[in-house]
């Protein structure tokens, strides 16, 4: 259950492809590459304090947005431990060689975590930019560090209380 926990918040596998066909030239919608968006990599540790206390670290990468990202998590040897994926439609978790799709990212992090983490503030505090969301308090002072930018958040309500550690690649 912690690998997946881990899965939740870092990285995974969701590429948008531009529409092709006949009508592109009418439509000329396309997405943007999520990677040339926003993209961070590091170490990240999570407690979530629920009945059956849960705790995780691993190293990870993320790139995307709030909206729509990618997330993936890695063992101590650098092996694939999850991938997630999500849009404004739909969210993918890749683990254990099992896929499973959820409506909204929040259900599959309610799913894995027990708990719904502030995905909109958590870019932003990747950025150092203090963004608040309730119930969060979020420690940016050794963002500006050069060499390995920290982060810490905690919420202790509503419950249950969850720590969020983040050390970022430079």
């Amino acid at each position: 259950m912690s690998t997946l926990i881990a899965s939740i918040l870092i990285a995974s596998c969701a590429t948008n492809t531009p529409t092709t066909g006949q009508n592109n030239h009418q439509n000329p919608i396309t997405e943007p590459d999520i990677s040339k968006i926003f993209y961070k990599q590091g170490r990240l540790s999570i407690k979530v304090e629920s009945e059956t206390p849960q705790s995780l670290s691993g190293a990870f990468e993320i790139k995307g947005t709030a909206v729509r990202g990618e997330l993936s998590v890695f063992s101590p040897i650098g092996s694939t431990v999850a991938q997630v994926a999500w849009t404004p439609t739909d969210a993918t978790l890749i683990a254990n060689n099992e896929t499973k799709r959820f409506a909204h990212i929040d259900s599959l992090m309610q799913e894995l975590t027990g708990t719904v983490l502030p995905l909109s503030a958590l870019f932003d505090w990747l950025i150092a930019v203090p963004t608040p969301a309730e119930g969060w308090q979020v420690d940016l002072s050794q963002m500006q560090q050069t060499e390995r930018p920290r982060l810490f958040a905690k919420r202790t309500t509503p419950l249950p209380a969850v720590e969020l550690r983040v050390v970022l690649e430079p």
